[in-house]
Formats: C-alpha cells, sequence, structure tokens
C-alpha cells in the first residue's frame, strides 16, 4: 500500500513540475514536412509561420525546428519574443530553403514596424542553391534583388534620397544570431542586412555565398557586435558599415574572399552611364560612410584562399565580355576602408592579400551625402599587413 502511495504522490510531484516550469523549455517542435514539391514548401511555410505567430503572441517565445532540409515558399516574418532554434547544437542538422523569398523582420517593403527580443540559433538559414543567380557572362540581368535574412530595412524611397532615414530611432532591438550557417548561395544581394537597429549581436555564424552584395550590411545602427564569426565567398564587402553607425564592434572574425561578384557589374554600370572608369575597390571591412562613428574593428583574420598571385576573378570576366586585349586591373582588394567614419580603432589585425589585384590595405576618405564627414581620430595600431603584391 505504501509503495502505491509512493508512485502516486512522484506522479503528482512530476506532474506538477512539469506544469511550474517557464513556458519556453515546453516549445513543441514544428511540424515541417521533407520533399521538393511547391505544396509541402507551402505548407512547411504556414506552419513555421503559424508557430511563430503564436510564441510571439502568446508568451511561449521558444520555437524549435526538427532535424532535416525543409524547403519554404514565400517570405518567414519574425516577431517579437522569439527563440527560433535547430533541432540540436549542430546548425547543419536542421536546414531551411528558402525558394523565393527571405526570413525578414518586416512584412513589406516599406513597412517600419518595432520588433524586439529575438535569437536565431542552431539552424541552417539557405536560399535554394537550384534559385537563378547573376551570373556575369550567361546571366548579366540581377533580377533577384533581396537579402537572406533582413534585420529590420532602408525603404525604396529613403535610399532613393540618400539613406536620409523617415524614422531615425531604432525601430529592431535585442536581436541575437548565434552558431548559424546563413548561406544565400551566391543569389539575390546581402546574406545579412541589418538596418535602424540597437543591440544586435552576431557570435560564431557562418556567413556565406552572398549574392552581389555584402556579408553583413549595416545603415543606422548602434550597438552591433560582430565577433567571431567567418564570412567568405562574398560578392562586394565583408562587412561594411554604410550610413550612420555608430558603437560597432568588429572583433576575431575571418573575412575571406570577398570582391568576388560586384566588380564586374559595376564595371558594366559605369560604362553603360558614360562616366569614366576608375576602379572597385570596396574592403573587407568597410566603412562606406558617411557618419560611421565610434568602431573597433580588432583581431580579425583577413585573407584569399586563391593560390598566390591570382588576380581578382572580376577583371578576367571583364576582359573577356568587353574584348580587352589586356585584362584590367579593375576590381581591386582592401583590407580595410574607413570613408565618412570618425573615432575607430584597427588593432591587432591580420591581413595577408596576395594578389596582384591589391589596392590597399588601409584607406580612409571624406563622404558626402545629406551630411559631410571627415576622418577624424582613427587609430591604425598593432596590426600585421602581409602581400607580395600591392597597388
Amino acid at each position: 500500500m505504501s509503495k502505491t502511495i509512493m508512485y502516486i504522490a512522484g506522479f503528482f510531484l512530476s506532474f506538477l513540475i512539469l506544469f511550474s516550469l517557464p513556458n519556453n523549455t515546453r516549445a513543441s517542435t514544428v511540424p515541417l514536412s521533407q520533399g521538393t514539391t511547391p505544396e509541402i514548401a507551402t505548407k512547411n511555410a504556414a506552419a513555421l509561420q503559424n508557430a511563430i505567430n503564436q510564441a510571439s503572441t502568446s508568451g511561449k517565445k521558444q520555437v524549435t525546428l526538427p532535424a532535416g532540409t525543409f524547403y519554404i515558399n514565400g517570405k518567414i516574418i519574425l516577431k517579437s519574443h522569439l527563440v527560433l532554434q535547430g533541432a540540436s547544437l549542430s546548425p547543419a542538422a536542421t536546414k531551411l530553403t528558402m525558394n523565393n523569398a527571405p526570413m525578414t523582420t518586416d512584412t513589406t517593403a516599406t513597412s517600419q514596424e518595432p520588433t524586439t527580443d529575438i535569437t536565431l540559433q542552431n539552424f541552417t538559414l539557405q536560399y535554394n542553391p537550384n534559385m537563378s543567380k547573376y551570373n556575369y557572362l550567361t546571366n548579366p540581368t540581377n533580377f533577384y534583388k533581396d537579402n537572406l535574412l533582413n534585420i529590420g530595412q532602408i525603404t525604396p524611397s529613403e535610399n532613393n534620397t540618400g539613406y536620409n532615414p523617415t524614422h531615425k530611432k531604432a525601430l529592431k532591438t535585442n536581436i541575437k544570431i548565434t552558431n548559424m550557417i546563413l548561406n544565400a548561395n551566391q543569389v539575390g544581394l546581402a546574406v545579412v542586412n541589418i538596418a535602424k537597429a540597437d543591440n544586435v549581436t552576431i557570435n560564431q555564424t557562418q556567413i556565406l555565398n552572398s549574392g552581389l552584395q555584402n556579408g553583413i550590411s549595416m545603415t543606422h545602427t548602434s550597438n552591433i557586435k560582430i565577433t567571431n564569426n567567418t564570412v567568405k565567398n562574398i560578392g562586394r564587402a565583408g562587412i561594411v558599415q554604410y550610413y550612420g553607425n555608430t558603437k560597432s564592434l568588429i572583433n576575431g572574425n575571418k573575412v575571406i574572399d570577398w570582391m568576388q561578384r560586384y566588380g564586374s557589374y559595376h564595371y558594366d554600370a559605369v560604362k553603360k552611364s558614360g562616366q569614366t572608369l576608375d576602379s572597385m575597390q570596396d574592403a573587407a571591412i568597410d566603412s562606406y560612410g558617411p557618419a560611421n562613428q565610434t568602431t573597433t574593428i580588432t583581431n580579425n583574420q583577413i585573407n584569399l584562399s586563391a593560390a598566390s598571385g591570382k588576380v581578382n576573378p572580376n577583371n578576367p570576366l571583364i576582359a573577356k565580355k568587353w574584348h580587352l586585349k589586356t585584362v584590367p586591373n579593375y576590381t581591386r582588394y582592401a583590407a580595410f576602408r574607413a570613408s565618412g567614419a570618425q573615432y575607430m580603432l584597427y588593432q591587432g589585425n591580420t591581413v595577408n592579400i596576395d594578389s596582384p589585384s591589391t589596392f590597399t590595405f588601409f584607406s580612409t576618405n571624406m563622404r558626402k551625402s545629406n551630411t559631410l564627414t571627415r576622418p577624424k581620430g582613427i587609430t591604425v595600431i598593432g596590426n600585421r599587413f602581409t602581400s607580395r603584391n600591392i597597388d
């Protein structure tokens, strides 16, 4: 009899403990289906969006993805108060494959929605590698123009007026991206876009294979921490601050193979506009400017994976398309650029760019767009710069 009472008591104790745990520890796994058909991809999108919406509104918070590869039709809109995570600590175990739209914090291309308290961790987010992508010789039109992951955005009207923001205050706050694989598979624009945001962390994440734009782009942000990531095979700059960024930390990252695709596109755009052809040299870690201030850039490693003495891949493509007798030195490598930047620290970084397409290790200049920013308070100390070829 006593044993029966003990079993019953133990059962009720376990029951009470289970239901006294915080809600976010009891998150169920999203019912996603494997398969590549449009019907499955559409069903997966609805199931995932529904789980995100419910978590945000109910306080459940945690949404767990199953192991496997799952195709998604349409955009996935992130909501406040959300932890979206993979099935295990291995980000390769769960793959969300976006067929035709990004994962984003905004419903439309013009919406300005405040969003806070989001964590993405332990899964792969990628564009479908079979999506049509920019190819300079065979498919020169960049018809798909979106990033893989949008944390905020600059609207088309703001873009057309020189990034003059309609809302200057941060609309996206307290965002954390950790232990992820973000792979654009050379589709679209940037891998990660951050705009009008405060307190965003990207840590221990692989940022791979952007389309024509950057690995990580920032515009009108503050307190961004980009630490211990690998940024590789990037169409334009590896990590770039566009306009109005302050109090950023870029530390311990590996940036490998940037300026892999955008230079040829830029050559065509300049040539067709009738402007004078000069060169294209966005940096591995770049301040495009103006009004970028108080950034710490430390202990990063920057290098090319190609064999020594190899030119930037855009240049022979330009020569082939335009029937040039010699390969132009148009697209060139720079490690750091501090355009329109003030109060910047570059320290403890290691750079090895062994290519005749190398332009410079470090450059700075003034930049104007709505405001003029002259370089000021820039410290470059204790770095190691190596190249057997430099222009």
